[in-house]
């Protein structure tokens, strides 16, 4: 039990009022029940931008007495979920499924976004999956331990190719392949609209009411406006089209546009 209950019960309270949104009140109320049943808690999948900043407000548990540790399933994993413990925590003790998907390429290899469609397609929320690793001819879907039996017992196609899929056991290791293709844009700005209409083949009105629709996301955060400025390093998402990151801004052409390299996901 923390050294002082009352005090802690304050902290969580004062952060929780001072705006955050529902994601962050649900760690919250995880702490809450690490705090009163002595058991080590974990958050749903959290995507990094997100992550770092609840880790950040919360690193005052400490004083408490509640260690916080995050894992995803294996080492280079983006989304992880959050534990929260009075004692250590080893990679084994998150509730963490790794289901691995297995099929004939012979169709052609499936892509990220095939599988995640027909995870979610079996009625789950994008916060219990965590990362799809592809595998030559397969994936591993990582997902909250408590889904596991049921994707492996439900998942039998993603699209037209059928997949064989079972639970590997929790200190199963997989190599996934580097899925990051290079490309190089030609945009007459920075905007965040003509980048994304771009990379995914798209006319500015298309992408920019897209955008003001709250499909667009800039480093795992929703972004509305169109004439945001992105920058390298930048992670930009559009739903139902896919993620590219911003590596380098290599110079202009002799038409004056902008030479952005990036790379696929």
């Amino acid at each position: 039990m923390p050294k002082n209950l009352h005090e802690l019960r304050r902290f969580l309270d004062k952060i929780t009022k001072s705006g955050s949104d529902y994601s962050f009140a649900k760690v919250v109320d995880q702490v809450y029940l690490c705090a009163e049943g002595k058991s080590p808690v974990f958050s749903e999948f959290l995507d990094p931008a997100r992550r770092q900043y609840i880790a950040n407000v919360l690193l005052p548990l400490e004083k408490y007495g509640i260690m916080m540790a995050e894992g995803g399933g294996y080492e280079y994993a983006e989304r992880k979920i959050l534990g929260f413990s009075f004692d250590p925590l080893s990679a084994e003790d998150f509730p963490i499924a790794k289901i691995k998907l297995e099929y004939d390429d012979k169709y052609g290899a499936l892509a990220h976004s095939d599988i995640l469609g027909a995870v979610l397609g079996l009625g789950l929320d994008r916060s219990v999956i965590g990362d799809i690793v592809l595998l030559p001819q397969g994936a591993v879907v990582l997902a909250d331990g408590h889904i596991g039996e049921f994707i492996a017992s439900n998942l039998f196609k993603v699209g037209r190719v059928g997949v064989a899929a079972a639970i590997l056991s929790p200190d199963a290791e997989f190599f996934a392949l580097d899925n990051r293709v290079p490309d190089r844009l030609i945009c007459a700005s920075m905007r965040l609209d003509g980048v994304l209409a771009a990379a995914f083949g798209l006319s500015r009105n298309e992408t920019a009411n897209m955008v003001k629709s709250g499909k667009a996301y800039l480093n795992w955060h929703e972004e509305g406006s169109v004439a945001k400025l992105v920058k390298p390093g930048d992670m930009l998402t559009l739903r139902r089209f896919g993620r590219v990151q911003i590596v380098d801004v290599a110079g202009k052409s002799k038409k004056d546009r902008f030479l952005i390299d990036i790379v696929r996901f």
